[in-house]
Formats: structure tokens, sequence, C-alpha cells
């Protein structure tokens, strides 16, 4: 993987020894039943030598349920550090209960030493819109990547939208009024598009977060993709978004013929 937008590493003990030490708020991915769930947390404690890194359980949000995250389970963690969004994937080893300082205490999950960590540029979250005169045709589908080949069969819709805006962290498409999949907000939905010639499609796994109203009849949907963090596949793909997002912003890439 090119290293343009991901840093050179730091040393791992280094990162989260830092951050811990800040009690850094924190994002961490991971699938609730066959749904990603993307919740707020901090690091609490990292010690390379005891193999420990500790972080808040997180707590539900108003009127949503705490994620049932289980011993064994791969999620993925993501926090800021300066201009920088440094993010790896971890397993959970346990959980217990972190003291804060004399009197408070909170839920607590222990994991796994992470083998490295990437470090994204923050500019790369921001939103690139697709060259004027160009256009990306965008697929939409319940259920999530894995059932991209379902998608299109009886009872597996297959929703084709215009991609409006692209970064890192999440796209918008446009859509008429009349053709909107309504979506539950949160909803985990598979998407794929191609933008780079001769290049493999973009296929990834998103949360739909919000919907307005558009021009001449028409709905902007809203996505945020999850769990790219946990793997060097999903961060490949980071750095692939970040460059495309980069190029636009440049002027420097023409969009390839859509499928």
């Amino acid at each position: 993987m090119t290293r343009r937008h991901f840093r050179q590493p730091v040393p791992v003990a280094d990162l989260l020894v830092e951050a811990a030490s800040k009690r850094t708020p924190a994002v961490l991915s991971c699938k609730d039943g066959q749904q990603w769930v993307s919740v707020k947390s901090r690091l609490l404690d990292a010690s390379q030598a005891a193999g420990r890194l500790v972080v808040e359980y997180p707590p539900g949000q108003p009127g949503q349920r705490a994620p049932d995250i289980t011993r064994g389970q791969y999620v993925g963690v993501a926090f800021r550090r300066g201009h920088k969004k440094c993010v790896f994937g971890s397993y959970v080893v346990g959980k217990e209960r972190f003291q804060l300082d004399r009197r408070n205490h909170v839920g607590a999950l222990m994991l796994s030493w992470p083998a490295e960590i990437g470090q994204l540029q923050r500019r790369a979250y921001f939103r690139a819109e697709v060259p004027p005169g160009q256009t990306v045709a965008t697929y939409l589908w319940p259920g999530g990547a894995t059932a991209r080949p379902r998608a299109g069969s009886p009872g597996w819709p297959l929703y084709v939208t215009q991609l409006v805006d692209l970064s890192a962290g999440g796209f918008r498409v446009v859509v008429p009024v009349g053709e909107d999949p309504k979506f539950a907000v949160e909803q985990t939905v598979g998407m794929e598009f191609v933008v780079e010639p001769n290049r493999p499609p973009i296929i990834a796994d998103a949360n739909f977060r919000h919907s307005e109203p558009g021009p001449e009849g028409r709905v902007y949907l809203g996505f945020q993709f999850v769990g790219l963090e946990l793997d060097g596949r999903g961060r490949a793909l980071l750095e692939r978004l970040a460059r495309i997002t980069s190029h636009w912003r440049h002027g420097q890439l023409q969009v390839g013929a859509n499928r």
C-alpha cells in the first residue's frame, strides 16, 4: 500500500501510551448481530510490556441500548492525533471495571495489542465533489457488502443512485424522491461504484445516516463507511479513497466508465 496519505508508522507503544494518558476519545466499530455499529469510547490505559490496552465500554446513546461486545470479538478503533486519524483492529480479550480516580469506575474492554496502527491525514475525510460533467452510478443494497451476489434477486433490492461527493469517511448520493430506498437510520447497506479506469470497483459496508431534500424532486442520502479500519484490506481501501478524493479536489482524476 502506498504511504502517500498514510504516514510512516509511529511506534505503536508511543501512540497508544500517549493517547491513553490523555484519555483520548475514540470510536469503536463492530458487528452487533448483522448490523455494523460505531460507538463512542475513549482510551484508558496502555502498556506494551503488560500487553494491556484498555478502552471504555461504550455506554448506550440516548434512545439506544449499548452494543453487546463479547470476548473474542474483533473491533475497529479510531482516534485523532493532531491532524491525523489513527486506526487499527483488535480482539476483545476481556472485560473489567476500570478505576478512573478514587471515586469513579467505568466498564472497560481489554483489547489485544495491535501489530500496527495506520495514520490517515484528516484532510482525507474532507468531502470532494464528483468532477463537473461526470457521473458515477452508485449501487446500494441491504445486508452489507457480503450480500452483493444476492442484490437484484427476489427479496434483495438493488438501488441505482448517483454519487454526489466522497471522502474516506463516507459519501452522499442523489436519487429521485419516488425511488428513495427509505433505509432506516444506521441501517447497514452494501455499496459499489467505479471511479478509476481499469481498476476494480469499490465495494464496502456503509451505514445510512440521513436524508435531505434535493433540487427538482430529488433527495440526498448520506452514508458513513464502517469497518474499514479492521484489517489491511480495509485500510488499503481507505488509502484508495483518500487518493481519489485528493485527485478530485485537484482535478487530476477522470471518472472511469461505470457498469
